[in-house]
């Protein structure tokens, strides 16, 4: 079995709050790759100097610039506003990028002059140019697949090329008392279910470890609330050893990697940190594989502190040099690049790793600056980053 490296996962897209607390600087400024336009000279369309990148216009304009020198690069951030606008950065060889403004990401180019074209429906506005060459990410991309799209064939081993790991997300339950069982779907018996999809993921995900998703069970005749938060407690807290346990013993009986478990359906409570780390020791002793876990923290960052003190419990090292959590997946309100900038001084400081709506418009841009930014991510649909993956891979 391959061993899960120690990378945790963290879908951090900050809210409203959080933007508001962030500092003014450009999101770019996160990244760690010098900005080879810092001393550029810009001149516009029209062949006017600009003393900036910024710029604005109607349908069509843009502007070239100068580097002073021969240079290599492989991104770039393009702050753009405007209905459908499209960015075309090309050298001298030809183009390069064509596509949304945003983090930019192309093969590999040298030349001292680029062309920045913008195409828009009608007023448009760049308020940021930077130019980098970006080293190879450190830090891979997770997938997290559902049952359902894997046995509908969804997915192409190709998918999984670059990917980290994966998290099968299925019919797995545990009940308030660590009881474990598989949910029956369509007509079909649960356990073959998972059976399935799990051989299926296997097949596509080429020896890269699997993690089974498992969630809470209401019980009608004898669980007090049909509440996840108060039923995941007393799984996790109060029979933790039982629910290690049978848990552990479905892992083990589809040859998985790991576990991981989903708290964002609600708010984040000092409960949860209370008894997640000690579950999560529970859990190694019962199977030694990774344990993952999906939290939310509406606008947290900006309590980064805090933060800290709660994400070094959480990843203290035992004797054997092993932290309880392998991967923390961390769920907020939006996809932005303010917001994936804040989450980047915050994986700085601990191994952290994005989650990705792959699904957004800004999701390619979003996942390569996260990986320039020397986090992870997690995939919710990585089949629709693949293009973005394969270029950074490639560096």
């Amino acid at each position: 079995m391959k061993k899960l490296l120690p990378i945790i996962t963290v879908c951090v897209l900050l809210c409203a709050l959080a933007l508001a607390a962030a500092c003014s600087a450009s999101p770019a400024g996160a990244l760690s790759a010098a900005d080879l336009a810092a001393d550029a000279v810009f001149t516009s369309a029209a062949g006017e100097q600009m003393k900036s990148a910024a710029c604005k216009g109607e349908n069509e304009g843009g502007f070239d610039a100068e580097l002073g020198r021969q240079k290599t690069f492989n991104s770039a951030y393009i702050a753009a506003e405007g209905e459908d606008v499209r960015i075309t950065i090309s050298s001298p060889e030809g183009e390069l990028y064509n596509g949304a403004g945003g983090y930019c990401v192309f093969a590999s180019a040298s030349a001292q002059r680029l062309s920045v074209r913008v195409s828009a429906a009608g007023k448009w506005k760049i308020s940021d140019f930077a130019l980098f060459n970006a080293p190879a990410p450190k830090a891979g991309a997770a997938a997290q697949v559902t049952a359902a799209d894997v046995l509908a064939g969804k997915y192409s081993a190709a998918d999984f090329e670059h990917a980290s790991h994966a998290i099968l997300r299925a019919n797995v339950l545990f009940d308030a008392d660590g009881n474990v069982s598989y949910h029956d779907v369509d007509g079909k018996d649960g356990a073959q279910y998972f059976a399935a999809a799990a051989a299926a993921l296997k097949e596509l995900a080429g020896g890269k470890p699997i993690l089974m998703h498992a969630d809470a069970l209401y019980r009608a005749d004898s669980d007090d609330l049909p509440d996840p938060a108060h039923l995941r407690y007393s799984a996790l807290r109060d029979h933790r050893y039982a629910t290690a346990s049978n848990l552990s013993a479905a892992v083990r009986a589809h040859g998985l990697n790991g576990l991981h478990i989903d708290f964002s359906d609600s708010p984040n409570e000092s409960t949860v940190f209370y008894y997640l780390a000690d579950f999560a020791r529970v859990w190694k002793s019962y199977s030694g594989t990774a344990f993952a876990a999906t939290m939310r923290f509406d606008g947290a960052l900006s309590r980064s502190e805090k933060l800290a003190d709660t994400f070094a419990e959480l990843f203290k090292e035992d004797a054997a040099g092993k932290a309880p959590i392998d991967m923390l997946i961390l769920t907020a309100t939006e996809q932005t690049y303010n917001c994936a900038a804040e989450f980047a001084g915050l994986s700085s400081k601990f191994p952290l790793c994005l989650s990705l709506d792959c699904a957004a418009d800004n999701a390619a841009g979003i996942g390569a600056f996260v990986l320039d930014c020397g986090a992870g991510l997690c995939c919710t649909n990585i089949s629709s980053v693949r293009d973005m993956l394969n270029t950074v891979a490639s560096r």
